[in-house]
C-alpha cells in the first residue's frame, strides 16, 4: 500500500484507460479491503474506473468502550445527531482533501474524481466535498449522513452530482436522519439524486448496480 498525505490507500488501477477516479472511504471498524468484493459486480457496468481505497487511522471510539478500531472520528453517543466529534471529522476532511489534491495533481485534467464513502466514511466525503477547496465531480454517499455543519464553513452551491442510497431498515443510522440530510443537500448541491432499498445498514446487488449505472453517467459527461 502507499501513503499519501497521512493516509495508506489501496490502489486498484483499471486495465484499460481510466474514465473515472473513484475515491472510496470505509466504515467504522472496516480497512481499505471492505468494497473490493463488489468490483466484480461493477465492471459488468462500467469499466474503466480507478479506484483508491484510503485506510482509516486506529481511533478509540468512546461509544465502543474506548475500543482501538479503524475509524474516520470519534463516536461518544449511538444517536448520531448528538455531540457529534466536528473536530475529529475536521482531520480525517482535511487528510482527504490532500489525498484528493495529490491525485488529481497526476491525473490527466479531465479525468472526474468522484468521493464516495460508506456510513462514518459518507459523513467525510460530503463534508470535504462541502468544506474543502477539491476538483471533483461528484460525491456517493452510502448509508450515511450530513453533520451539523456551520453555515459559514460550506461553500457555495456546488456544481456536482450526488447519489445518496439508504436501507429502509437501517437501525445504525435511520432512513429518516438521513433524508433530512439529503434535503439539506439539495439545497446546496445542483443534481442530487435519492434511492432507497429494501436492507439495514449494508450494501445490496441492486444498489451496486444503480452506482454503476451512475458512475457511467458521469463517465459520459
Amino acid at each position: 500500500m502507499d501513503t499519501i498525505n497521512n493516509l495508506r490507500i489501496l490502489d486498484i488501477k483499471p486495465d484499460t484507460e481510466t474514465q473515472v477516479i473513484v475515491i472510496w472511504l470505509h466504515g467504522l471498524g472496516a480497512n481499505a479491503s471492505d468494497f473490493e468484493p463488489v468490483l466484480p459486480i461493477l465492471n459488468e457496468v462500467i469499466t474503466g474506473i480507478r479506484y483508491i481505497f484510503p485506510n482509516a487511522p486506529l481511533k478509540s471510539v468512546s461509544v465502543n468502550g474506548g475500543m482501538m478500531m479503524p475509524a474516520w472520528y470519534d463516536i461518544s453517543n449511538p444517536d448520531l445527531s448528538q455531540h457529534q466529534d466536528l473536530d475529529g471529522i475536521e482531520e480525517s476532511c482535511c487528510n482527504l482533501e490532500g489525498l484528493v489534491t495529490h491525485i488529481r495533481n497526476e491525473a490527466e485534467d479531465n479525468t472526474p474524481i468522484i468521493l464516495a464513502g460508506f456510513s462514518q466514511g459518507g459523513v467525510i466525503a460530503l463534508t470535504t466535498a462541502l468544506t474543502k477547496d477539491v476538483d471533483i465531480q461528484g460525491v456517493l454517499a452510502l448509508s450515511t449522513y450530513l453533520p451539523e455543519l456551520k453555515q459559514h464553513d460550506i461553500t457555495n452551491k456546488l456544481d456536482l452530482s450526488l447519489l445518496m442510497m439508504h436501507g429502509t431498515s437501517d437501525p445504525v443510522i435511520p432512513i429518516g436522519f438521513a433524508k433530512k440530510s439529503f434535503e439539506k443537500l439539495a439545497t446546496l448541491i445542483s443534481d442530487t439524486n435519492w434511492e432507497e432499498f429494501p436492507m439495514d445498514h449494508s450494501l445490496c446487488y441492486e444498489e451496486v448496480i444503480k452506482i454503476g449505472e451512475w458512475l457511467k453517467t458521469i463517465a459520459n459527461k
